[in-house]
């Protein structure tokens, strides 16, 4: 229905007149579907060029909405009166026949999703494609060699603990990766517990001195016994799933990833070092990126923004291509690919820092 403005009420005078004409539109409207008598005789409107057809349907519409806040000029509803009672007169048939069901909005628009709408989170990530077993395997290998020299002594513990609680955190992330991996792996069985206890020894390497050293000592036995697939007595149960940032230290994640960007920019820089050295710089590539992915996931601080995702996703994307140009031995293509890899680094410690 149409209302009047307050500056309005002034002219109301002028529109009274029109008033009978419009009570019969409401007569005629309430006696449709009465029983005992025939139905009015509906008239047919003919179209009148340059004027909107969809006029009195936006009278029906509007109504419901107005209901509760009709105002009334000496007990006459405003919405009885209209800009132009004659033709709503000649409608009245399609006046009642509206009213019987709420405007419906065209189904297209009802499909079209809301502006910078989120995506949904959440999905199994398809990790046997950014990081196949056996290099996974292969980088696990690695880490339980390097553990083994580092926690000889105190001595070694003390000159390593900062890479040691490095390697508990990238322990932790890639048995996580394994969890949700397809492939199969010889630990895969107990691989929430090593998850657990590479989690343990990345927060036991916080600093120098005998009681860090026998606490990651312990963590890193108990690691090399669940490997071998004996469980440590009195070992907890663990959960069989936990979000990544729970156990796998973004600060010893992203430290892995820039030892890896700076062995790739200062080891790999000609074209004949690329042909050479390919497997491992395959090796190291497809670390970046997946140790990428790991850290845009859910949990971890600002993962849920914007601007840390693309951050991330330029990353995942630099090391991907990286990997793709080391395998077809294109040291141009290589170098762009890094090139997008460090950019991304170097912009994202910028706005977040480096933990």
């Amino acid at each position: 229905m149409w209302t009047f403005s307050n500056h309005r009420r002034g002219e109301l005078s002028t529109w009274r007149p029109w008033s009978v004409a419009a009570l019969p539109v409401i007569t005629l409207a309430s006696l449709v579907g009465c029983g005992g008598s025939a139905p009015p005789k509906v008239a047919v409107q003919e179209e009148v060029p340059g004027k909107p057809a969809a006029r009195v349907e936006q009278v029906a519409a509007a109504a419901p909405a107005e209901k509760a806040t009709k105002k009334k000029e000496n007990e006459i509803p405003f919405d009885a009166f209209f800009d132009n009672p004659l033709e709503v007169a000649a409608t009245q048939g399609v006046v009642a026949t509206t009213v019987a069901g709420p405007a419906k909005e065209p189904a297209g628009d009802m499909e079209k999703p809301p502006a910078n709408t989120p995506k949904a989170t959440g999905g199994a990530t398809a990790w046997t494609e950014i990081l196949p077993a056996e290099e996974l395997q292969s980088e696990m290998k690695k880490l339980q060699n390097r553990l083994k020299a580092s926690l000889q002594s105190q001595g070694t513990y003390n000159g390593k603990y900062k890479d040691i609680a490095v390697d508990g955190a990238v322990i932790a992330g890639l048995t996580g990766i394994a969890i949700e991996h397809s492939g199969e792996f010889p630990w895969k069985k107990n691989a929430p517990l090593i998850r657990d206890y590479g989690f343990e020894l990345s927060q036991a390497a916080t600093g120098l001195g005998k009681d860090n050293y026998e606490k990651s000592k312990a963590a890193y036995e108990k690691l090399e016994s669940v490997f071998s697939g004996a469980i440590p007595p009195g070992a907890p149960t663990p959960a069989p799933q936990r979000p990544f940032g729970e156990t796998a230290d973004r600060t010893g994640l992203m430290k892995r990833i820039e030892l890896a960007r700076n062995h790739l920019r200062d080891n790999i820089n000609t074209e004949a070092k690329l042909k050479s050295e390919t497997e491992s710089v395959v090796h190291e590539t497809l670390i970046i990126s997946s140790l990428g992915k790991v850290i845009s996931t859910e949990g971890y601080s600002s993962a849920d923004e914007q601007e840390y995702q693309q951050f991330a996703e330029s990353l995942i994307g630099g090391a991907k291509d990286a990997t793709a140009a080391a395998k077809d031995m294109s040291f141009e293509k290589f170098q762009n690919a890094m090139n997008k890899v460090n950019k991304s680094c170097d912009q994202c410690h910028a706005s977040y820092g480096n933990g």
